[in-house]
Order: C-alpha cells, then structure tokens, then sequence
C-alpha cells in the first residue's frame, strides 16, 4: 500500500482499526467483549485532525495580510480617483463645446456636483463623493450634448455670405 504525505504528514491510505495491543485474539466471551469495546474506541479516537491548520510561514503571514489590508482599505480611493479623472475629463470637453456659454445651467449643475464629490472625499466619505461624481458626469455630458445641438443650430441659421446680397 502506498502512504500519503499532505502538510508535511504522513497519512496511511487504509485506517487501521486494529486493537491497540496489534493483535486481536478472543479467549472467552467476556473478554472478546472487552477487546472489540477496545477496539472501536481505538478506530475512533485515533484519527488525525485536518481542521487544524499546521504551520503558516512569516512570510506568507505577512503578505496574507498585507493583500487583505489593500483588497478592504483601499477600494473607495481607488474607484474615486478613477471617477474624478472621468469627470474631469467630461466637464472639460462640455467647457470645449460652449456648455458655458450655450448650455449655462446644466454645465454650472455639473460644476458643482464635482465640487460636492471633491469636497465629500477630503472627509473621506468615497462612496456619496463616487456618486456625486457620476452625477457630475451626467450632467456634464448632457451639457455638452446641449451646447452642440445650439451651435449646430445657430449655424444653420445664420445668413451664408451669398445669401445676405440682396436683389439686383
């Protein structure tokens, strides 16, 4: 029979159950009785627990703990940041487009909703400072979308220098 070796024991394949003196032998009734009453108490005490964890390296130790401490502490910075160059990003194409001039109130919304998100971070609440972020996003891109719409307008509306001469 072949053992295994798991954790750095030795495990047998087959459990012996065997009473614990090695040999079984049944004289009389009464002593038959005693040895196979021996016998099962000897199966099921001895048995090796693999619950137990046996030895952990430092090194594992520490890098165990070090990735759970990043994994749990480190999400809501991490996710704002990756917002908040988002909305920058969005908040500068609207200011490309004209939102300032063409679409005032919903890119002065946008603008605010990033200072509120800039402000909820500095007392690191990252959660409603995500939300306001996206928010700013949002009204960032319907200002934007605005703002061309008006312009797209106004230049189908405005007069085409051969249309402005006049009649002969």
């Amino acid at each position: 029979m072949d053992d295994l070796y798991a954790f750095g024991r030795h495990l047998p394949t087959q459990p012996s159950c065997a009473p614990p003196n090695g040999r079984a032998t049944f004289r009389d009734a009464g002593s038959r009785k005693h040895d196979s009453q021996q016998s099962t108490i000897h199966c099921l005490t001895h048995f090796q627990d693999f619950s137990t964890v046996q030895h952990v390296p430092p090194r594992r130790q520490f890098w165990a703990l070090a990735l759970g401490c990043l994994l749990f502490s480190g999400c809501g910075p991490v996710v704002y940041l990756k917002e908040s160059s988002r909305t920058a990003a969005a908040l500068n194409q609207a200011k490309v487009d004209g939102a300032e001039k063409h679409a005032p109130y919903e890119y002065k919304k946008a603008d605010l909703y990033y200072e509120k998100a800039r402000e909820d971070a500095g007392r690191a609440h990252f959660q409603d400072a995500i939300d306001w972020e996206r928010r700013s996003q949002d009204c960032s891109s319907r200002a934007s979308a605005l703002a061309r719409v008006v312009q797209a307008k106004h230049t189908e509306d405005a007069p085409r220098p051969n249309q402005s001469c006049g009649e002969l």
